[in-house]
């Protein structure tokens, strides 16, 4: 009878883990990605993981008696061996892991190991010149009462984006969207909003996303025409936030003021 149950119970864990990395498989996730940092929360880096893995935490006395936390991807497997489903993860030679979490949610291992930090301040991701918005890997903690926004810029001639924090009273908070942003061409300009912790990934996108409309948007950090021929005959159009913001910021006196001194 010994041997039924053991049997039995092996087989219950490993259906268990068998059902909790079908799920994984579904959809990969994101999760904060850092080293040897006094604080999970500390972590400004984000990355996606792969298919099959999920977030951990994790908190290490080194050798000298410094207490470190790490955070990033994992194997799902490597999570869930032990057949009381507890997180098992590897540690350096040296150091004595004290607390070793796994989530499997996005962004969700920034305290796991930690102690809580009482904040309602929300991350965003910020990026200057990213290629796409997904492709922004910092998350920064906002002020209070900021939200995230992403939105298009002319840089070196290619279309780019660049996200962060803004005050939500320079977002139209009244005009939410539901809508599918699609693919986007090349000569679109999009300016957007969004309420929820690194929610600005999945705006001015391709993705179904609540959003708003960022009205103002923050003063561009390198204020350029695109074109100067084509920006002067465009004065009476900075009206239009197309010629305002992204293609003739300059000619729209959307500058700083250090912009517009000529050495």
């Amino acid at each position: 009878m010994a041997d039924i149950s053991v049997t039995v119970l092996a087989f219950a864990v490993a259906g268990t883990v068998s059902c909790i990395l079908s799920l994984h498989l579904a959809s990969a996730i994101m999760c904060y990605d850092c080293d040897v940092l006094p604080h999970q929360r500390d972590c400004t880096r984000v990355t996606k993981c792969g298919p099959d893995e999920e977030c951990y935490g994790e908190r290490v006395q080194t050798p000298d008696g410094l207490i470190k936390f790490r955070s990033g991807c994992i194997k799902t497997s490597k999570c869930y061996i032990s057949i009381g489903l507890l997180p098992v993860i590897g540690k350096r030679s040296g150091d004595t892991t004290e607390c070793s979490k796994c989530c499997n949610s996005s962004y969700c291992n920034l305290e796991t190991c930690d102690k809580p930090y009482a904040s309602n301040r929300k991350r965003c991701l910020s990026c200057k010149y990213a290629v796409r918005p997904d492709e922004c890997s910092e998350s920064i903690q906002c002020r209070d009462g900021e939200v995230c926004y992403s939105q298009t810029l002319i840089h070196n001639s290619e279309r780019r984006y660049r996200l962060g924090c803004i005050h939500r009273q320079q977002c139209g908070i009244n005009t939410i969207s539901h809508v599918s942003v699609g693919i986007q061409q090349a000569d679109e300009y999009c300016a957007q909003c969004c309420d929820g912790n690194n929610c600005n990934r999945d705006i001015c996108g391709q993705r179904k996303v609540q959003h708003y409309k960022l009205i103002t948007p923050p003063p561009l950090p390198f204020c350029r025409d695109n074109s100067t021929l084509t920006c002067a005959a465009k004065t009476t159009q900075c009206s239009q936030e197309y010629y305002k913001f992204y293609q003739c910021p300059f000619t729209c006196n959307q500058c700083k003021c250090s912009d517009l001194i000529v050495l």
